[in-house]
């Protein structure tokens, strides 16, 4: 099964943890809150995940190069912040 992740927003509500890290990446007993997403898209039953990225990207597929959460990530880094619908809509061929 595939799940689609929306990790783009900028966290603005939880500035100034966010101005250097993005929102998914703020850490919860040592690990990323995103970690724990795909840990629990995977005892769901997901096996295949795209993660949608905007802010700091790079320190999200840094981090998750060395994938160890059992499910095939794909990352699509946008080059502005789009709504949820055309996000979904870009990675059509996913689904």
């Amino acid at each position: 099964m595939k799940a689609f992740v929306l990790a783009a927003g900028a966290g603005k509500r939880l500035r100034p943890l966010t101005i250097d890290i993005p929102k998914p990446m703020i850490p919860v007993l040592e690990k990323p809150t995103l970690y724990y997403t795909f840990l629990n898209l995977k005892k769901n039953g997901f096996d295949s995940v795209c993660v949608n990225l905007y802010h700091h990207p790079d320190i999200i597929t840094n981090f998750f190069k060395n994938n160890d959460t059992g499910v095939k990530l794909d990352f699509s880094v946008g080059k502005k912040l789009l709504g949820t619908a055309v996000a979904i809509k870009s990675k059509e061929s996913f689904f």
